[in-house]
């Protein structure tokens, strides 16, 4: 995703990249979330090499965007009118690593609906990834076994972190690693 400015007497580009893919074409309803990121209770300032996404199930829905250190805004897209809890992930693209983030409060998407405000936004409380937790979402559990399967069958996932996905941490994710998170959900 590219976005820029130009005039006659020059020109500015800034490139946002984004781990996942969201259509917002492809979403007849929208919401909006001012939010603020917190790694070990202080507040991120750079946010130069992370990627926030917004997830409803496993589907990305939106991502963030940091104009400002201040806040930034996410774009929330959904078709269904309905009620859904929202999960929120930041990718940091010098690490390659996922991070769940834990809102200061439930956020379930209402279309045309806000969360927090510029002056008071949502804070998202950076979780370290959890050893099997291949999907990010606070799991471990058979999910986690399906989506390292179906990394190693070459069919990837918006969900796959790798590091949570090399469970046993030999820094290769391998037929080893769905055995490992087997035996943490079986509690081996």
């Amino acid at each position: 995703n590219v976005k820029g400015t130009e005039s006659r007497t020059g020109g500015q580009l800034s490139v946002v990249r984004t781990p996942w893919a969201v259509n917002a074409r492809d979403y007849r309803y929208d919401m909006t979330a001012y939010v603020v990121v917190s790694r070990n209770g202080s507040l991120i300032s750079d946010y130069a090499n992370l990627a926030l996404g917004a997830f409803i199930g496993s589907e990305c829905v939106g991502y963030g965007q940091f104009d400002t250190a201040a806040y930034g805004t996410v774009r929330l897209h959904s078709n269904s009118t309905t009620a859904s809890p929202v999960r929120f992930r930041l990718y940091d693209y010098a690490t390659a690593t996922t991070y769940r983030l834990s809102p200061s409060q439930t956020v379930t998407f209402q279309p045309d609906g806000c969360v927090g405000q510029p002056g008071s936004p949502l804070v998202l409380e950076c979780q370290p990834p959890v050893a099997g937790d291949a999907n990010c979402d606070g799991e471990v559990n058979v999910t986690d076994v399906t989506t390292v399967i179906n990394h190693i069958l070459g069919k990837p996932s918006a969900d796959l972190d790798m590091h949570a996905a090399d469970a046993n941490g030999d820094g290769a994710v391998n037929i080893t690693d769905v055995t490992t998170i087997i035996n943490l959900i079986l509690g081996k």
